[in-house]
């Protein structure tokens, strides 16, 4: 073998031990640094409100998961529903018509159909006056449809709202001297009699309002039918 042979393979088998010596070193400067990551890893303080977030992301994906599961069921019974109101409508029917003795009132379903889920909701026709109201002016003539929708008493007004649809008539009530505050810019004003007393017609927009009183109390009457109709309910205020 010749001699520039050798020196060739001795070289070699020095760079290889030189480099494997490189890489090897090389490999535990790496673990060590992991090490050192993952000790430091464990050391950083995660902020509470990060769990406290994924606790209510879970709650709340839970409660659309429930929902779901109930809108399904109503849908399911969709069905049954129609047919029970059906019945309860029809049995009410058969009792306004045959009990003429009693005051029988009438329930109203709503039905509201969404894609989602069907609501149904139950509602009486008409509030009644609380028993313990006396000496109140009641109106006697109410344009057709109308119903009474609310009975309240503030301090010493008393409170009567009628409504059908989007249609409202407010009657106030309340001792004479009661100051009532009127917004009369760019409405027009004019005097008025009720049933020989004094009042005041006010007309702004689509509303009306009339003031006036008698020898007991003060009126201030609020309404969006025309000013005719709502005369005829003010002269037709009875005292029960």
């Amino acid at each position: 073998m010749k001699q520039t042979d050798m020196d060739t393979r001795q070289k070699n088998k020095i760079f290889e031990s030189y480099y494997g010596y490189i890489g090897s070193c090389h490999i535990e400067n790496i673990i060590a640094d992991q090490d050192n990551e993952r000790e430091e890893i464990k050391e950083v303080e995660f902020p509470k409100n990060i769990d406290e977030w994924f606790v209510k992301f879970h709650r709340k994906y839970r409660r659309k998961e429930r929902v779901k599961k109930l809108n399904r069921r109503f849908k399911k019974a969709g069905c049954k529903v129609a047919v029970l109101l059906l019945l309860v409508i029809s049995m009410g029917t058969v009792l306004s018509c045959t009990v003429e003795a009693f005051r029988i009132k009438i329930l109203n379903f709503f039905i509201e159909d969404n894609k989602e889920y069907t609501s149904v909701q139950v509602k009486e026709d008409e509030e009644s006056i609380p028993d313990s109201w006396s000496n109140y002016y009641y109106p006697e003539y109410l344009p057709q449809d109308f119903i009474l929708d609310k009975s309240e008493i503030m301090n010493d007004k008393k409170i009567l709202r009628f409504i059908d649809g989007d249609k409202f008539i407010l009657i106030t009530q309340s001792p004479n001297g009661t100051n009532y505050q009127m917004d009369t810019e760019n409405a027009e004003a004019d005097k008025i009699v009720i049933n020989d007393y004094e009042g005041l017609l006010i007309e702004k927009q689509e509303n009306t309002t009339i003031i006036w009183h008698n020898e007991e109390c003060s009126f201030n009457i609020i309404s969006n039918i025309i000013s005719d109709e709502l005369m005829k309910v003010v002269k037709n205020l009875e005292k029960r």
